[in-house]
């Protein structure tokens, strides 16, 4: 997770992270979500195996002591599992 403010200029450093803010962001890819394409599971396989929620779980476990709240942004392109993409241009990656 990357901090709200993160100080890269040294003249700067002296500040905090997260000045006074009780707020964080986290993007995730639908992939990392659903890391497993859904044509080679069973029907009846259990959801965590269809699904890992971990990144979100880390997430908000590292977030609950201090009081802050979580911004979930998800993306989804195409997570079928390509081998190959038309003109070589995967949209997958941002």
């Amino acid at each position: 997770m990357e901090p709200l403010f993160p100080q890269g200029n040294p003249a700067q450093q002296r500040y905090p992270p997260w000045p006074a803010s009780y707020d964080a962001s986290l993007r995730v890819s639908w992939r990392q979500l659903q890391p497993t394409d859904p044509r080679t599971l069973p029907p009846d396989a259990p959801d965590d195996r269809k699904y890992d929620f971990s990144v979100i779980d880390n997430a908000l476990t590292r977030l609950a002591d201090p009081g802050m709240r979580l911004t979930l942004r998800v993306y989804a392109y195409s997570s079928c599992c390509k081998a190959s993409y038309p003109d070589g241009t995967n949209i997958a990656i941002p």
